[in-house]
């Protein structure tokens, strides 16, 4: 029997019955290729959305009905404080609804404690607070005061400069990263990981270039140095570790949205999705008592934390991360991705603030959310409809993330939970 089915629905011991390609139009596996866990692997790292297979009807799967329903009802009434400010009749944000609740189970499946689930900290979030320390003045008084305490390495201007000058070379910018031992190794391994899932693997710098491009590997190399850069947070007011997977899990996810408008540089999203909450890190770290007044407010009137930062700073974290990577002499456009993603509708370019507003989203489903309340955003319809993609293509970005995710985690983190 032959039938073109879902790349989550392929079964090891399948047969290609047609020439497997990416959706760029490389050439993965050749019709008769046995599917095993290995080619399954690679196929949703390359973004296949269907295969052509022989000797497999459809995996079945089993639906939310016919699960334990205790299990189901932990499951709704988690996704259903998560997704509290959005409208959960949108087929997309239902759809997200259901991915959480699937996430739950299988992450109660695989042993953690179910009371995670079902004790909600928005009781003791709604507590903190206490005296607001100086509210700063402008958003310029933010950027300026940690600009100052900002000590990158040489390193770090040094590829501002490679990606600012048109004339040059990938010798040049392999030079560059070479002259630091630490960033060339985080960097190598980011290369090497499932974001890029090469069939070989690739030993140099030079070569990393080569491959990946080098305005690419600028950017990537930005981002690498800003993580290693903001470590210094005192845990009690920030786990960095969970801002920084929620951070990944964006870029992952708006790396693969990107790739499904025509004329988008994948890699620029990934930093924007990397970086798109950095002006809530710095809030953070600056204004921490402000900070817990936010999410407090945020989640007694069940309202979006940067309305919340809005009305207690008169600014955003958007705004000011946007201000930051102006700062840095990054692209006009990653600051502006970053400034729109949670207002996409009046963004300067609404497509790329779209997809990284969704994204953000598409985390909480994961159990990848940044936020201390617990509140993901609320789904912007126009972002939904200038992206125009199908509620069911969800399913497929979500699983295709997931196997991204994990690697890139440990890639730039050294983690391997």
């Amino acid at each position: 029997m032959t039938a073109v089915i879902g790349v989550d629905d392929i079964k090891s011991g399948m047969v290609l019955t047609a020439d497997l390609f990416s959706p760029g139009g490389r050439l993965l596996m050749p019709r008769g290729a046995v599917m095993g866990e290995k080619e399954i692997r690679i196929a949703k790292i390359w973004g296949v959305v269907e295969a052509e297979v022989s000797q497999g009807p459809e995996a079945d799967g089993m639906g939310l009905g016919e699960m334990d329903p205790e299990l189901v009802g932990i499951g709704e009434e988690y996704a259903e404080r998560i997704f509290v400010l959005s409208d959960l009749s949108h087929p997309a944000m239902a759809e997200l609804k259901r991915q959480c609740v699937l996430d739950v189970l299988e992450r109660i499946g695989q042993g953690e404690d179910r009371d995670r689930f079902v004790r909600s900290s928005l009781a003791e979030i709604e507590c903190l607070g206490g005296e607001i320390e100086d509210i700063p003045s402008s958003i310029e008084e933010v950027v300026d005061s940690e600009m100052e305490l900002a000590s990158f390495p040489a390193v770090f201007y040094k590829v501002i400069e490679v990606l600012q000058n048109p004339r040059s070379s990938s010798a040049c910018l392999a030079e560059v990263i070479g002259s630091d031992a630490n960033l060339s190794a985080r960097l190598m391994r980011l290369v090497n990981s499932p974001l890029y899932g090469f069939p070989s693997q690739i030993d140099t710098i030079t070569r990393a270039v080569t491959l990946v491009g080098l305005r690419e590997l600028s950017i990537l190399a930005l981002g690498v140095s800003i993580i290693s850069h903001f470590s210094d947070i005192d845990p009690s007011v920030m786990d960095m570790k969970i801002f920084w997977k929620h951070s990944i899990a964006c870029g992952v996810i708006a790396r693969i949205l990107s790739a499904k408008k025509q004329g988008l540089s994948e890699d620029r999203f990934f930093l924007g999705g990397l970086l798109h909450d950095i002006g809530s890190m710095v809030l953070y770290k600056n204004y921490p008592m402000g900070m817990n007044r936010v999410i407090s407010l945020a989640a007694r009137r069940k309202r979006p934390p940067h309305e919340m930062e809005a009305e207690i700073f008169g600014f955003n974290h958007a705004r000011v991360g946007g201000a930051m990577m102006e700062k840095w002499n990054f692209p006009r456009s990653l600051a502006e991705m970053v400034i729109g993603h949670h207002e996409p509708a009046g963004a300067i370019n609404r497509i790329d603030s779209s997809i990284l507003h969704l994204a953000d989203i598409v985390t909480y489903s994961m159990g990848f959310g940044g936020e201390r309340a617990g509140l993901a955003p609320c789904l912007s319809p126009q972002a939904w409809e200038d992206i125009s993609l199908k509620p069911s293509f969800l399913s497929m970005l979500i699983s295709q993330a997931r196997c991204q995710i994990k690697g890139i985690v440990h890639s730039f983190l050294n983690s391997t939970d």
